[in-house]
Protein backbone atom coordinates (compact mmCIF):
# COMPACT_ATOMS: atom_id res chain seq x y z
CA UNK A 1 0.00 0.00 0.00
CA UNK A 2 1.24 3.84 -0.63
CA UNK A 3 2.23 5.57 2.40
CA UNK A 4 4.24 8.93 3.64
CA UNK A 5 7.00 8.21 6.61
CA UNK A 6 8.36 10.84 8.70
CA UNK A 7 11.46 9.41 11.00
CA UNK A 8 13.66 10.96 13.29
CA UNK A 9 17.08 9.38 15.33
CA UNK A 10 18.46 10.87 17.99
CA UNK A 11 20.99 9.74 20.39
CA UNK A 12 20.05 6.41 21.28
CA UNK A 13 15.82 7.13 20.52
CA UNK A 14 14.39 6.15 16.51
CA UNK A 15 10.91 7.66 15.84
CA UNK A 16 8.75 7.04 12.66
CA UNK A 17 5.53 8.31 11.75
CA UNK A 18 3.55 6.30 9.19
CA UNK A 19 0.26 7.62 7.52
CA UNK A 20 -1.10 4.71 4.55
CA UNK A 21 -3.68 4.42 2.67
CA UNK A 22 -5.30 1.20 2.48
CA UNK A 23 -8.22 -0.81 0.26
CA UNK A 24 -11.58 -1.92 1.90
CA UNK A 25 -11.80 -5.79 1.91
CA UNK A 26 -14.08 -5.50 -1.34
CA UNK A 27 -14.97 -8.08 -3.96
CA UNK A 28 -16.13 -5.18 -6.56
CA UNK A 29 -13.65 -3.46 -8.84
CA UNK A 30 -13.99 -1.40 -11.95
CA UNK A 31 -15.53 2.17 -12.38
CA UNK A 32 -19.15 1.37 -10.61
CA UNK A 33 -17.44 -0.25 -7.77
CA UNK A 34 -18.25 1.70 -4.01
CA UNK A 35 -15.26 1.27 -2.18
CA UNK A 36 -15.06 3.49 0.97
CA UNK A 37 -11.65 5.45 1.66
CA UNK A 38 -9.34 3.25 4.13
CA UNK A 39 -6.33 4.44 6.34
CA UNK A 40 -3.81 3.44 8.68
CA UNK A 41 -1.77 5.79 10.90
CA UNK A 42 1.18 4.20 13.06
CA UNK A 43 3.93 5.89 15.26
CA UNK A 44 6.72 4.16 16.80
CA UNK A 45 9.66 4.81 19.12
CA UNK A 46 12.24 2.70 19.62
CA UNK A 47 15.31 3.06 22.34
CA UNK A 48 18.20 1.24 22.23
CA UNK A 49 19.02 0.98 25.96
CA UNK A 50 22.54 -0.24 25.36
CA UNK A 51 24.34 -1.66 22.55
CA UNK A 52 23.06 -5.09 23.69
CA UNK A 53 19.59 -4.43 23.87
CA UNK A 54 16.44 -2.57 22.16
CA UNK A 55 13.33 -1.61 23.39
CA UNK A 56 10.00 -0.33 21.27
CA UNK A 57 6.66 1.19 21.60
CA UNK A 58 4.07 1.05 18.89
CA UNK A 59 0.40 2.34 18.61
CA UNK A 60 -1.63 2.41 15.23
CA UNK A 61 -5.60 3.19 13.99
CA UNK A 62 -7.18 1.81 10.80
CA UNK A 63 -10.11 3.88 10.29
CA UNK A 64 -12.44 4.23 7.17
CA UNK A 65 -15.26 5.93 5.46
CA UNK A 66 -13.70 9.52 5.84
CA UNK A 67 -10.41 11.78 5.87
CA UNK A 68 -9.65 12.42 9.41
CA UNK A 69 -7.20 15.23 10.26
CA UNK A 70 -6.68 14.91 14.05
CA UNK A 71 -4.51 11.34 12.44
CA UNK A 72 -2.19 13.60 10.70
CA UNK A 73 -0.44 14.81 13.93
CA UNK A 74 3.21 12.44 14.03
CA UNK A 75 3.70 13.68 17.88
CA UNK A 76 0.23 12.40 19.23
CA UNK A 77 -0.83 9.30 21.17
CA UNK A 78 -3.19 7.87 19.08
CA UNK A 79 -5.14 5.73 21.43
CA UNK A 80 -6.00 8.85 23.21
CA UNK A 81 -7.30 10.70 19.51
CA UNK A 82 -9.39 7.61 18.86
CA UNK A 83 -11.02 8.13 22.36
CA UNK A 84 -11.47 11.78 21.17
CA UNK A 85 -13.63 10.74 17.84
CA UNK A 86 -16.28 8.90 19.71
CA UNK A 87 -14.03 5.30 19.71
CA UNK A 88 -15.23 4.33 16.05
CA UNK A 89 -11.74 3.35 14.80
CA UNK A 90 -9.85 0.35 15.15
CA UNK A 91 -6.63 1.15 17.83
CA UNK A 92 -4.00 -1.11 18.56
CA UNK A 93 -1.04 -1.05 21.11
CA UNK A 94 1.89 -2.99 20.84
CA UNK A 95 5.76 -3.35 22.05
CA UNK A 96 8.87 -5.32 20.97
CA UNK A 97 12.09 -5.44 21.65
CA UNK A 98 15.64 -7.65 20.94
CA UNK A 99 18.30 -8.58 22.76
CA UNK A 100 21.85 -9.39 21.99
CA UNK A 101 22.33 -12.05 25.00
CA UNK A 102 26.06 -12.86 23.71
CA UNK A 103 27.85 -13.27 20.13
CA UNK A 104 26.26 -14.78 17.28
CA UNK A 105 23.11 -15.12 19.56
CA UNK A 106 19.70 -13.13 19.66
CA UNK A 107 16.72 -13.11 21.18
CA UNK A 108 13.40 -11.09 20.11
CA UNK A 109 9.67 -10.64 21.06
CA UNK A 110 6.60 -8.40 20.70
CA UNK A 111 3.28 -7.92 21.41
CA UNK A 112 0.21 -6.57 20.68
CA UNK A 113 -3.18 -5.61 22.36
CA UNK A 114 -6.40 -4.56 19.92
CA UNK A 115 -8.97 -2.69 21.24
CA UNK A 116 -8.19 -3.17 24.66
CA UNK A 117 -10.83 -2.16 27.46
CA UNK A 118 -8.86 -1.85 30.82
CA UNK A 119 -12.43 -2.96 33.10
CA UNK A 120 -12.31 -6.61 31.50
CA UNK A 121 -9.01 -7.14 31.59
CA UNK A 122 -8.87 -10.83 32.73
CA UNK A 123 -12.69 -11.45 32.43
CA UNK A 124 -12.57 -13.32 28.71
CA UNK A 125 -14.20 -9.95 27.45
CA UNK A 126 -14.25 -11.01 23.52
CA UNK A 127 -12.66 -7.15 22.92
CA UNK A 128 -9.84 -7.77 24.47
CA UNK A 129 -7.39 -9.04 21.92
CA UNK A 130 -4.19 -10.16 22.52
CA UNK A 131 -1.23 -11.29 20.04
CA UNK A 132 2.63 -12.72 21.07
CA UNK A 133 5.56 -13.18 19.28
CA UNK A 134 8.75 -14.66 20.25
CA UNK A 135 11.94 -15.79 18.72
CA UNK A 136 15.64 -15.85 18.59
CA UNK A 137 18.50 -16.37 15.77
CA UNK A 138 21.59 -18.29 16.82
CA UNK A 139 24.92 -17.67 14.33
CA UNK A 140 27.68 -20.50 14.09
CA UNK A 141 24.91 -22.91 15.66
CA UNK A 142 26.65 -25.77 17.11
CA UNK A 143 29.99 -24.14 16.61
CA UNK A 144 29.60 -25.08 12.84
CA UNK A 145 30.95 -21.80 10.72
CA UNK A 146 28.03 -20.42 8.78
CA UNK A 147 25.24 -22.35 9.99
CA UNK A 148 22.11 -19.96 11.44
CA UNK A 149 19.32 -21.27 13.46
CA UNK A 150 16.44 -19.74 13.98
CA UNK A 151 13.48 -20.47 15.79
CA UNK A 152 9.83 -18.63 16.51
CA UNK A 153 6.79 -18.93 18.27
CA UNK A 154 3.71 -16.86 17.55
CA UNK A 155 0.13 -17.11 19.46
CA UNK A 156 -3.07 -14.94 18.12
CA UNK A 157 -6.01 -14.68 20.04
CA UNK A 158 -9.51 -15.03 18.62
CA UNK A 159 -10.89 -12.49 17.29
CA UNK A 160 -7.56 -9.97 16.92
CA UNK A 161 -7.40 -7.71 14.02
CA UNK A 162 -11.57 -7.65 13.62
CA UNK A 163 -13.58 -5.63 14.60
CA UNK A 164 -17.40 -4.33 15.13
CA UNK A 165 -16.88 -2.46 12.15
CA UNK A 166 -15.64 -4.82 9.19
CA UNK A 167 -14.10 -1.57 7.43
CA UNK A 168 -12.04 -1.47 9.72
CA UNK A 169 -10.41 -4.74 10.04
CA UNK A 170 -6.36 -4.73 9.92
CA UNK A 171 -5.94 -5.51 6.66
CA UNK A 172 -6.29 -4.31 2.94
CA UNK A 173 -7.82 -5.97 0.04
CA UNK A 174 -8.17 -8.92 1.75
CA UNK A 175 -4.76 -9.26 3.04
CA UNK A 176 -4.14 -9.55 6.40
CA UNK A 177 -1.76 -6.70 7.71
CA UNK A 178 -0.46 -9.22 10.85
CA UNK A 179 0.68 -12.54 11.74
CA UNK A 180 -0.22 -14.51 8.62
CA UNK A 181 -1.81 -17.48 10.58
CA UNK A 182 -4.61 -15.28 11.49
CA UNK A 183 -6.66 -14.96 14.51
CA UNK A 184 -7.25 -18.04 17.06
CA UNK A 185 -4.11 -19.48 16.43
CA UNK A 186 -0.60 -20.68 17.42
CA UNK A 187 2.63 -21.15 15.30
CA UNK A 188 5.94 -23.19 15.92
CA UNK A 189 8.41 -22.23 13.15
CA UNK A 190 12.66 -22.99 12.87
CA UNK A 191 14.38 -22.71 10.34
CA UNK A 192 18.21 -23.90 9.52
CA UNK A 193 20.51 -21.86 7.00
CA UNK A 194 23.97 -23.03 5.98
CA UNK A 195 25.91 -20.81 3.53
CA UNK A 196 29.77 -22.84 2.99
CA UNK A 197 30.46 -20.76 0.36
CA UNK A 198 29.90 -17.66 -2.12
CA UNK A 199 28.21 -20.08 -4.43
CA UNK A 200 26.44 -22.63 -2.20
CA UNK A 201 23.34 -22.47 0.35
CA UNK A 202 21.28 -24.86 1.86
CA UNK A 203 18.44 -24.06 3.93
CA UNK A 204 15.32 -26.04 5.54
CA UNK A 205 12.74 -24.79 7.44
CA UNK A 206 9.47 -26.42 9.09
CA UNK A 207 6.48 -25.36 10.98
CA UNK A 208 3.65 -26.35 12.74
CA UNK A 209 0.17 -24.16 12.63
CA UNK A 210 -3.06 -25.01 15.10
CA UNK A 211 -5.97 -23.61 14.81
CA UNK A 212 -9.07 -23.50 16.59
CA UNK A 213 -12.52 -23.82 15.08
CA UNK A 214 -13.79 -20.64 15.14
CA UNK A 215 -17.10 -21.47 16.36
CA UNK A 216 -19.36 -18.85 17.04
CA UNK A 217 -21.69 -18.78 20.74
CA UNK A 218 -24.68 -16.25 20.41
CA UNK A 219 -24.53 -16.68 24.23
Amino acid sequence: YDFVSLGAHIGAVRYQAVVGSLLDDTLMSGVDANIPPKFITLHDVTIDVSSAFEFGFTDMVIYSKRYELAYLNPFSFLKTVEASLMDRDNGILGVHARWHIAPGFEVRGQGLVDDIVASKIGTGYWSNKFAWQFGGMWAGAFGVNDLDWSAEWIRVEPYTYSHFSPDNRFSTSQTLLGAQIGPNAMSYWTALRWKPSERWLAALEAQYIERGENVYDST
